[in-house]
């Protein structure tokens, strides 16, 4: 899989990585220098993303971290602990998130007169939560974010599937839809939070490539 530019060397100083992912937070230059810098401070200290030991010099963080701090920053929206944040991104990047992200990275990074063939159906970020209620019963913080995964919102092989089976195409539609899905699936004692990947990574790149 060609990634391009970026996803796996190091190319981007901290400051450039810090607009960034203000941009997509929509928070103001306070708010990115005050609440957001110090939120990606006790990030680094938990892991994320993984640290360089024999690092000289300055560190220059690579598009995969970048989409690992934007992936955590925007789950900090639902849950504000870091230290639920932080250890659930690491568990679940290479297994739930990061081939969906290389995706949403490429999109991003496509030439815009070139039809998009996925225009309609983005990578959504997933999250099922059960903040309080699983950590009483397991004794770990962590487990407040029992999926999160990054995924297509709509399925094609199950929307053909479907029509196959000679559903109506509202039928068809309804199962295909990881909303519905993932909402359906839910306990209840649950609740779901999900937002739109794809555009959140285009204003990453947007401004990350802006020069």
């Amino acid at each position: 899989m060609e990634l391009g530019k970026g996803f796996s060397p190091g190319h981007y100083g901290y400051g450039l990585i810090e607009r960034a992912l203000g941009a997509v937070l929509g928070v103001s230059e306070d708010v990115r220098r005050g609440a957001l810098r110090s939120r990606l401070k006790r990030y680094a200290q938990l892991g994320l993303p993984a640290p360089q030991p024999d690092l000289e010099g300055r560190r220059l963080y690579s598009m995969e971290e970048a989409h690992q701090l934007m992936s955590a920053s925007l789950l900090g929206n639902v849950v504000h602990d870091p230290t639920i944040v932080a250890p659930v991104i690491i568990r679940a990047w290479k297994r739930n998130l990061r081939e969906r992200a290389i995706e949403a990275s490429r999109e991003a990074s496509r030439d815009r007169r070139i039809q998009n063939p996925f225009e309609g159906n983005p990578i959504i970020l997933h999250a099922a939560l059960r903040i309080v209620t699983e950590p009483w019963r397991t004794g770990d913080s962590s487990t407040a974010l029992r999926i999160v995964h990054l995924a297509r919102r709509y399925s094609e092989g199950t929307t053909k599937l479907a029509k196959k089976r000679k559903m109506t195409d509202g039928e068809a539609a309804r199962v295909a839809d990881l909303l519905v899905q993932e909402f359906e699936a839910l306990h209840p004692v649950e609740w779901s939070a999900s937002l739109n990947y794809t555009e959140a990574a285009d204003e990453l790149h947007q401004v990350l490539h802006r020069d």
